[in-house]
């Protein structure tokens, strides 16, 4: 209940690039449109399907925190896990007052190609690939992308160890 609706595709860039940001407009303007302020605690839900599902989840995260927001969590489990324990659900669609927050891009947050290339070139950056295996591996890869495969020197983490297998609940502390 109190839920907005900001699908994970809004917070993605191109068709050309969808890991890439989108202009710092487009999401001041959804920003604002969820009446979202440094002052607000936002939390991101995702369905809850998968780990697969959490990526999309914590990409909507990362890109409030990008724009400045601090007060952030993530619902453990999503929604899978909120209704499985018995949490209400509403299909009200809230209203909210637009914001005028005008948010600037944290950019120590975000690493330029151009970054990336230097410091894959200088050897002084750990790069991490925490995509599924058959896209670490190059047997698949994302429409958009040009080459399948790692960044030279990428080392893989295995993201699925943070989860309870079939599902986007994070495992407990004692497991990890």
């Amino acid at each position: 209940p109190g839920a907005l609706n900001a699908p994970y595709s809004k917070w993605r860039g191109p068709a050309t690039n969808p890991g890439e940001l989108p202009d710092l407009a487009k999401l001041t303007t959804l920003v604002q449109s969820l009446g979202l302020t440094p002052a607000t605690h936002a939390v991101v839900v995702s369905t809850g399907a998968d780990a697969t599902d959490f990526g999309a989840m914590a990409r909507v995260y990362w890109s409030l925190k990008v724009l400045g927001l601090k007060n952030l969590s993530i619902a453990n489990g999503g929604m899978k896990s909120w209704v499985a324990d018995g949490k209400p659900v509403s299909k009200e669609v809230p209203q909210v007052a637009a914001s005028r927050y005008q948010p600037a891009l944290d950019d120590s947050l975000i690493a330029t190609r151009e970054q990336v290339r230097s410091d894959v070139d200088l050897s002084n950056a750990a790069l991490v690939d925490s995509r599924p295996d058959a896209f670490y591996l190059g047997q698949t890869r994302a429409p958009a992308a040009k080459v399948s495969g790692p960044l030279p020197g990428a080392q893989q983490l295995d993201f699925n160890q943070w989860f309870v297998k079939g599902s986007a609940q994070f495992v407990d502390t004692d497991t990890a």
